[in-house]
């Protein structure tokens, strides 16, 4: 197997800021690509020696961190099933997703370990629940291991693996949550032309708008992983504080739900004036409708050529974009196809999974950098859509919430 693609650009620019962690207390944590490299490499040889491997299913939970942003590297370089946790839903509910997914390992943020603690008993196949993130020396729930752990573990690479995907359990509006799976390995090829549609470049910084535990948030920023992007995670959604992190670090991407959105139009005009909004080229609007009004209001505070809508479903990515000169021109939405791919016999023409089967695209022609514009192909060739439930539960056909017509995650916080 070629290398990991975070393990390319901690080799080709060791010393570019990977994933920045600004809180609005002044904590401040950069880890350079070397440095999350390392981190990701400890986590998962933690991981291997917890008897973790290709297949075994690693639930994590916790708000947007930079450790989150490791445990989801690390589970890719294992080739283990990364399942996000909304830490949003309660002890009972928490309870059913965990041992529904055959979890065999927990990684916690420290805020929410607590209730692992009062679970531990009523979980199925957990053998191991790591709680990251707490201040030095403070206090653990015993039988946990810690932050400490994960330090003593190698920095080397593992040997690569395959990416074993990820399970991304709906919200439950129909009856109880169901998992997503979607597979690691995919074809390249769509990813490819859905990134060029959007402009995507090595230069841009990405910004969270919204929790890593949703698809979109999370696909998008492991397409900028993908590119060698720098990230900055937002801990927890706040209007104003988004806007200082996008003034600060001069983001120019993200995935928004509108509710975040509106939020950030609806600060007084002498707020907003206090921050720089020029740099943002990539506004990817999903997870429920963007009415036409909203858009007006995003467009009179932010480039009008920024502005992309896409359509899709946590089981299958993304289907179609509405480009930004199209936001304003109707107010029904005339969205336009993306190009498919051919991969076996197959028939569909949705894109695969937006969550990047990093390993395949560092070893296509295209390698660590920007992809290039694929060519036009005459035959509308297509490509499987990789997209199914967890063995235990049916498949959702909604996403993560009831279905619209641009459902694709969760609510939004």
């Amino acid at each position: 197997m070629p290398d990991d693609i975070l393990t390319v650009y901690a080799k080709s620019q060791p010393d570019k800021p990977g994933v920045i962690d600004d809180r609005p207390d002044g904590t401040v944590i950069t880890w350079t690509y070397a440095e999350l490299e390392a981190q990701a490499n400890r986590v998962a040889n933690l991981l291997l020696s917890l008897g973790a491997g290709p297949g075994t299913k690693v639930l994590w939970c916790g708000p947007n961190s930079h450790q989150v942003v490791a445990v989801m590297s690390a589970a890719r370089k294992i080739g283990a099933v990364a399942v996000p946790l909304n830490y949003r839903l309660t002890p009972e509910e928490a309870c059913y997703v965990v041992n529904n997914s055959d979890a065999e390992v927990v990684y916690v943020d420290h805020e929410h370990a607590p209730m692992f603690a009062a679970l531990r008993g009523q979980l199925e196949k957990v053998r191991h629940i790591i709680a990251v993130g707490g201040p030095a020396g403070g206090a653990v729930p015993e039988a946990m291991l810690t932050d400490a752990d994960i330090a003593a573990a190698p920095a080397s690479a593992p040997e690569a693996r395959a990416p074993g995907g990820s399970m991304i359990y709906t919200s439950g509006t129909t009856g109880k949550p169901k998992g997503a799976f979607r597979s690691g390995g995919q074809d390249p090829a769509p990813l490819a032309a859905l990134l060029n549609l959007f402009g995507y470049r090595p230069d841009d910084v990405h910004i969270t708008t919204g929790p890593l535990y949703h698809s979109g948030p999370s696909a998008f920023m492991g397409a900028g992983l993908l590119y060698g992007q720098t990230i900055i995670v937002q801990r927890k959604f706040d209007a104003e504080d988004w806007l200082r992190l996008v003034d600060k670090y001069r983001a120019s991407s993200t995935f928004s739900a509108p509710a975040p959105v509106r939020m950030i139009c609806a600060l007084p005009a002498e707020v907003k004036d206090r921050y720089d909004r020029s740099s943002m080229r990539v506004m990817i609007a999903n997870a429920a409708p963007w009415s036409y009004a909203l858009k007006q209001k995003y467009l009179a505070d932010f480039p009008a050529e920024s502005l992309f809508e896409v359509y899709g479903s946590t089981e299958l990515g993304v289907d179609t974009v509405l480009l930004p000169q199209d936001q304003l021109r109707k107010r029904e939405r005339a969205a336009r196809r993306l190009p498919a791919s051919r991969s076996g016999s197959s028939t569909t023409r949705v894109t695969r999974s937006l969550v990047p089967d990093l390993t395949t695209a560092a070893r296509s022609s295209c390698g660590p950098r920007p992809f290039s514009t694929p060519t036009t192909r005459t035959t509308p060739a297509t490509s499987r859509t990789g997209a199914a439930t967890s063995t235990r539960s049916a498949t959702s056909r909604t996403g993560t919430t009831r279905a619209t017509c641009t459902s694709v995650t969760a609510r939004p916080t």
